[in-house]
């Protein structure tokens, strides 16, 4: 996946393209799905098992906040260091690493503030026996992030987001919104539903709510899946932190469900209801893979540190060794021997 450098590099052309606003066709009846559940439910499943209310190959737009901060490599560096830090048992006690990228959504600076953990924790990182070859990789990422950190972006994600919901709209194509939902605690209401509802107003969109839930278990075991066995061996590396234990997951469930059921009454005659639990086969999910310390951490530097160093186009990491694409062999090689000598 190719990564953006910045918050403002997020223009509408941009955002059109990764949401596929830019390829979806207007209609004269067009479907609005709100594909609600827990983080791990299963919404992206959905899509992929052809359960969406669109014939057969329609085109459509894909509504999804996560989508844009993952394109960002300021998310995606911060978040890789804070995963690959947290692997070690003495900083994962000491709590120095408290990476949260939730606060990114309402930030207007270009690195969306995401480096901000990095900032406190460091002074006490050494303390926690952090290898100095470490903290010199990560100290190059993080200045290579400086320059943006004072710089602010016309827009929040937020706000982009939203516009690129109106401009959605406003083209009539078939949209497909992926999000969590709840209830508001003082008025009791679903306060982003409702604000979607006034905006379709005078619209021909048919709302469907297809409700993704299942076993908090279950659920659970595929975040886990998900984040320590797919994220952090992506092209470029990151990861995104969800709370993974059963507990949680039922509380995301319960939340969503909740949320549910009010707009079931509030709604009722104006929003077309679904309920699906996808089948989740436990025993196909990724094993545990142990992860390759120093490897990792030559990758995340890679990708994320000084931009004058010579690294291949391409590095991608599997369970057992790293491979080249997209490089002359002269690179390939000089990068495997630097590689091989850092283990």
């Amino acid at each position: 996946m190719a990564t953006l450098p910045r918050l403002s590099a997020l223009t509408p052309a941009v955002v059109d393209r990764l949401y596929g606003i830019d390829r979806a066709a207007p209609s004269d009846t067009p479907v609005f799905v709100i594909l609600a559940g827990s983080p791990g439910a299963g919404k992206s499943s959905v899509a992929a098992l052809g359960l969406l209310p669109f014939p057969a190959g329609t085109p459509y737009a894909t509504i999804n906040l996560d989508t844009l901060l993952e394109s960002l490599s300021p998310f995606r560096a911060a978040s890789s260091m804070a995963h690959f830090l947290k692997q070690d048992p003495a900083i994962a006690e000491s709590g120095l690493v408290r990476f949260a990228s939730i606060t990114a959504y309402g930030s207007r600076r270009e690195n969306l503030g995401l480096f901000k953990w990095y900032d406190e924790a460091r002074p006490e990182l050494p303390v926690v026996d952090v290898p100095p070859e470490t903290l010199a990789a990560f100290n190059a990422v993080r200045a290579e992030f400086a320059p943006l950190a004072d710089a602010e972006a016309p827009a929040r994600l937020l706000d982009i987001n939203a516009a690129a919901m109106a401009r959605a709209v406003a083209k009539r194509i078939p949209i497909v919104w992926e999000t969590t939902l709840s209830l508001a605690a003082r008025s009791g209401r679903v306060t982003k539903i409702d604000d979607l509802m006034e905006e379709l107003a005078g619209t021909p969109y048919r709302v469907v709510i297809i409700h993704v839930t299942g076993d908090p278990a279950d659920i659970a075991a595929r975040i886990r899946a998900r984040q320590e066995y797919g994220m952090p061996y992506e092209v470029p590396p990151y990861y995104r932190y969800v709370k993974a234990t059963p507990e949680s997951v039922a509380e995301y469930v319960a939340g969503n469900a909740a949320a549910v059921a009010a707009l079931r009454r509030q709604y009722r005659g104006r929003i077309e209801f679904h309920e699906i639990s996808p089948t989740m086969e436990l025993a196909r999910l990724p094993r545990s893979r142990s992860m390759r310390r120093p490897l990792q951490r030559d990758i995340i530097s890679a990708f994320y540190g000084p931009q004058n160093r010579e690294i291949p186009r391409e590095l991608r990491l599997s369970s057992n060794s790293l491979s080249l694409s997209n490089s002359s062999s002269s690179s390939r090689r000089k990068t495997n021997r630097r590689l091989r000598h850092r283990r």
